[in-house]
């Protein structure tokens, strides 16, 4: 074998054993669905003048993030009966908090909602995905609920470390934590939680808002730029991230489609802690 050769199967080998150590391969963009039929990032985000270089009429909505689309003023129900109205543009956002567009916690879901709440016909969407991806093609792009969330997962409400008592052992349903400016800093010496930490991380990422507290938005759970993997730091003190399958953009180790794996239940139990197996005392559960 010569020395070309060599080195080409070496550098085979070492690609081929990365891939083993994470455990999938990607056959898509990172982006999936989010490329919409091609137009990838501009489909979100439009490089000069937001909104209106799409052909929308606000061209405030440039000066944060670049965001393409025009936004939807409507009041939105909740699952938990509260409502939420979403500013007409970019500016609405400093009139209702006193903050900038990119501090208000609700930006997080309002971006989402300009394409997602079905009010506004978006090239490329409808209704349903249009990449096949991780083998469904029919995944539904749209709310379709009449600007009612009331059976969504609840946004735009506080996330509270409290806490409940299961057996007589007193546990945090929301995993135990400190609240510091709209923060979480979780408590990695509770026991039932330290447990949890080093086997899966927090995934979920929290939003702050100017009231000092953390709040539930879309993106707390979906990172909307990669929809097949996600880097999740476990355990939840580590300094570094490791690299993980996921579906539907969804933030955490969120395996689906393979039945050996928990990650599935354990992303949601990231939040809801009185439903886990540490909270039961059963430790033995992994990936």
């Amino acid at each position: 074998m010569n020395k070309l050769a060599l080195i080409i199967l070496m550098l085979v080998l070492a690609c081929t054993g990365t891939a083993m150590a994470q455990g999938f391969t990607i056959a898509n963009d990172v982006l999936g669905a989010h490329n919409v039929n091609g137009r990838g990032c501009i489909a979100c985000h439009a490089p000069h003048s937001g909104a209106q270089g799409n052909g929308g009429s606000d061209a405030s909505t440039g000066q944060v993030i670049l965001w393409g689309r025009d936004f939807i003023n409507q009041t939105y129900t909740t699952e938990a009966g509260n409502t939420f109205t979403t500013p007409a543009n970019s500016a609405g956002f400093t009139n209702r908090t006193g903050a900038t567009a990119l501090t208000d916690k609700l930006y997080r879901t309002a971006v989402c909602l300009s394409c997602h709440d079905g009010a506004v016909t978006v090239q490329g969407m409808t209704g349903h995905t249009v990449e096949t991806l991780d083998g469904v093609n029919t995944a539904p792009t749209w709310l379709n609920q009449g600007f009612s969330l009331t059976n969504s997962h609840p946004v735009d409400i506080p996330y509270l470390p409290d806490s409940t008592t299961i057996g007589g052992t007193t546990i945090a349903s929301h995993w135990p934590g400190t609240v510091t400016n709209g923060r979480i800093t979780w408590d990695t010496t509770n026991a039932l939680a330290n447990n949890f930490n080093n086997v899966y991380g927090h995934p979920a990422s929290l939003v702050a808002a100017t009231d000092g507290q953390p709040y539930i938005e879309c993106t707390t759970c979906h990172d909307h730029h990669s929809m097949s993997v996600a880097r999740v730091r476990i355990p939840s003190t580590s300094t570094t991230r490791r690299l993980v399958r996921t579906r539907f953009f969804v933030k955490g180790w969120y395996d689906s489609l393979n039945p050996a794996s928990n990650s599935a239940t354990q992303f949601c139990r990231s939040c809801h802690a009185d439903k886990s197996n540490e909270a039961y005392g059963v430790n033995s559960v992994t990936f």
